[in-house]
C-alpha cells in the first residue's frame, strides 16, 4: 500500500468484522475510492487496498479489464465474495447496503441519492481547479471563482439539505454522511473549503 493511501486510510479508527477481506483496486490516492473506503470502514467491511501507480502500467490495466470487464474504466473496483464490482457510485451504494448504511425506506433512499448527487456536482466543479493545482499549474482566477462563487453555492445547498439535524437523512448516520467526509479532504486549493464551523464539525464527525 502506498504512503498516500496509508495516510488516507480510515481503518486506523474502526474495528473490522468480516472474515474474508475484499480487495479494492485503485491508484495510490484517495479520489473516487475514498468514499467507498469510508463507507466500508463504517459498515465493518474488511478490505485490502490493491494500489497501482498513476498512470497504471499496461499489465495492471490488463488485469483490471480481465476482472472488471468494462471496456471504458474499471477502477475503483471492488472484488468481494468472488465477484468484481465496478463503477464508483454503484460500488458505493453496494457497500452502503451491505454495511447497513443505506435506508430501506424508498423516500429516504431518494434523500441519500440527492445528497450524493449534490456532492458529485460540487466535486466535478472543484476537480477542474484542483487537478490544475496538483499538476503544478494553478490558475488564480479559477481558484478564486471556486472559493468565492462555486463553493458557497454548493455548500449552501448542502446546508439546506442538512437543516437543523446532525445527519442528512432521518437524522441518522448513512452513506450520505460518509461521502461528505471526502469533501473535508478536498483541500487542493488551500484552506477554507469548509464553509461554516457547524458544517465542518458535521463533516469531520467520526
Amino acid at each position: 500500500m502506498s504512503d498516500l493511501v496509508k495516510l488516507a486510510d480510515p481503518r486506523s479508527v474502526r474495528p473490522y468484522t468480516t472474515e474474508m477481506p475484499a480487495e479494492l483496486h485503485y491508484y495510490g490516492a484517495q479520489g473516487r475510492a475514498q468514499p467507498i473506503r469510508y463507507t466500508m470502514c463504517e459498515g465493518g467491511i474488511e478490505w485490502d487496498d490493491a494500489c497501482a501507480p498513476f498512470p497504471a502500467p499496461d499489465d495492471v490495466k490488463a488485469k483490471w479489464l480481465e476482472l472488471g470487464k468494462n471496456t471504458t474504466t474499471n477502477v475503483p473496483m471492488l472484488v468481494m465474495d468472488g465477484r468484481a464490482y465496478t463503477q464508483s457510485s454503484a460500488v458505493l451504494r453496494l457497500v452502503a447496503r451491505k454495511g447497513g448504511l443505506m435506508p430501506t425506506d424508498i423516500g429516504q433512499q431518494y434523500e441519500v441519492d440527492n445528497v450524493l448527487a449534490a456532492v458529485e456536482d460540487y466535486r466535478t466543479a472543484a476537480y477542474r481547479v484542483i487537478l490544475g493545482v496538483l499538476g503544478g499549474a494553478p490558475d488564480a482566477a479559477k481558484i478564486a471563482h471556486l472559493k468565492e462563487v462555486v463553493l458557497p453555492q454548493h455548500f449552501a445547498n448542502l446546508e439546506r439539505l442538512l437543516g437543523a439535524d446532525d445527519y442528512f437523512v432521518a437524522n441518522t448516520l448513512s452513506v450520505a454522511q460518509r461521502v461528505l467526509l471526502r469533501l473535508a479532504g478536498m483541500r487542493g486549493v488551500g484552506p477554507g473549503l469548509l464553509c461554516t464551523p457547524r458544517e465542518a464539525s458535521q463533516l469531520l464527525r467520526p
